[in-house]
């Protein structure tokens, strides 16, 4: 760290702490939640020093710096040739123009694909904040990462009040969440949209609260995750749209009328899926194709990683539509629950590893604690654990079916872990008293 960036580093994180002062004060005086905000900042803050001190001096690389190098390259073009260097941050991904070749051949590979270029882009712009300083560029990613945690906090927490103190540390204080979700990366990026979009649609939908200024936001933090990894907008949507329906199915408190209710519901999706077969089905078939076949880039790319250790195998896979579900079971179990410990080859996954031990015995006491079946019953009462649960399961897949190496693994499956363990908690100890009825506290 060169004495410039430590100065700037240290003169964000004082402003910083600064605010966050002034926010408790201002929007959390007298909520309970407000003990949280400071110690979840300094973790994040934590996280990211560890982050980018691995990447720097273990690592001696990786894509972190990758990430800043081009960053770095576009904001000395916006600075040195205004017109031109804005041209490209305005543009779409692998757009070729002669006039600006010499600029976007500076950003290689990272300027091919539209994930890689919006990490760029918002590290360019977060570089005019701190002058174009690693570490100090860095600490502000983390600070966006912890926005999107502390959003899905305060979702979890309005929810089950009771169970505040249990959710701040599956929202905030998960140790991996910490560490991958900080720094000038996709996940950091991702993570964070996918708690603001959690946190608006809830306030928009569920509470039927600021509506307008929710969907003016909604396509800017949506694009945020869909450009940077659209799995988990497919993981998402499909469990969202469950609670949805669930949530206003149990609001009507005759039974009669809410089964005809729920009837006309799924007579409506039927219908519409008849209306519409060809294109459900040629859009059906082309995520599909997209999905394989970004699974069997992945599989090339981490296989080969694998061979210098940190790999798994899900044995023979056919790329087919039963071939790829038949493996639903071993993808989560993958996601969820390893490494295992023997199977550590480094201090960061071992760490890992003992993170996921954890997953697995907390999991095994829930089901022994609900008897198995029990669980599955009070998952069923519960909207938002049977949206959590169908999200954790279907993103657990889709990045345990991909990944094939489990460094890759740790950073893809950071969005699951805090709704995998909510829904634990909520099974063992939850019932949120139909507390979505309550008003959004700020």
């Amino acid at each position: 760290m060169s004495l410039l960036d430590a100065i700037v580093f240290f003169a964000w994180l004082v402003l910083l702490y600064m605010l966050l002062l002034m926010v408790r004060e201002w929007r959390y005086k007298d909520q309970t939640c407000a003990k949280y905000l400071l110690p979840a900042f300094s973790f994040k803050v934590l996280g990211v020093l560890l982050f980018d001190a691995i990447y720097v001096f273990y690592y001696h690389g990786g894509d972190t710096l990758d990430y800043y190098r081009y960053s770095l390259a576009l904001y000395k073009a916006i600075h040195y040739e205004p017109f031109l260097g804005l041209k490209v941050f305005f543009s779409e991904a692998n757009q070729f123009e002669p006039l600006t070749d010499h600029i976007t051949r500076q950003l290689e590979g990272y300027y091919f694909e539209t994930n890689t270029f919006t990490v760029v882009k918002i590290s360019t712009l977060l570089n005019f904040f701190t002058f174009g300083q690693f570490w100090a560029t860095s600490l502000l990613f983390a600070t966006l990462g912890f926005i999107g945690l502390w959003s899905m906090f305060r979702v979890f927490s309005h929810l089950y009040p009771h169970l505040e103190r249990e959710m701040a540390w599956v929202a905030l204080f998960i140790p991996s969440v910490a560490f991958w979700g900080s720094g000038i990366m996709k996940d950091t990026i991702s993570m964070s949209a996918l708690g603001v979009l959690l946190y608006l649609l809830y306030k928009a939908i569920i509470l039927r609260q600021n509506i307008v200024f929710s969907l003016l936001l909604l396509p800017f933090v949506f694009s945020a995750v869909w450009s940077t990894k659209p799995y988990i907008i497919m993981a998402f949507a499909p469990a969202f749209l469950l609670w949805v329906i669930l949530r206003y199915k149990n609001e009507i408190e005759e039974r009669r009328l809410r089964i005809a209710v729920f009837m006309v519901i799924m007579g409506g999706l039927v219908l519409m899926y008849y209306q519409m077969q060809s294109q459900i089905t040629a859009w059906s078939n082309e995520l599909f194709f997209k999905f394989v076949r970004m699974a069997m880039g992945f599989h090339s790319w981490h296989s080969f990683l694998s061979q210098q250790g940190g790999g798994y195998s899900l044995g023979e896979v056919e790329f087919t539509v039963g071939g790829v579900l038949s493996k639903f079971p071993q993808s989560v179990m993958v996601t969820l629950f390893r490494p295992f410990l023997y199977e550590a080859r480094s201090p960061v996954m071992l760490i890992t590893a003992i993170e996921s031990a954890l997953f697995l015995f907390f999991t095994l006491y829930v089901l022994l604690k609900t008897r198995f079946i029990g669980f599955f019953v009070k998952l069923g009462s519960q909207p938002f654990a049977l949206f959590a649960f169908v999200f954790s399961l279907l993103f657990a897949f889709a990045v345990g079916f991909t990944s094939y190496n489990f460094g890759a693994l740790a950073r893809y499956k950071i969005p699951c872990m805090p709704f995998y363990l909510a829904v634990l908690l909520v099974v063992l100890r939850g019932n949120n008293r139909n507390n979505e009825k309550r008003q959004l506290v700020k």
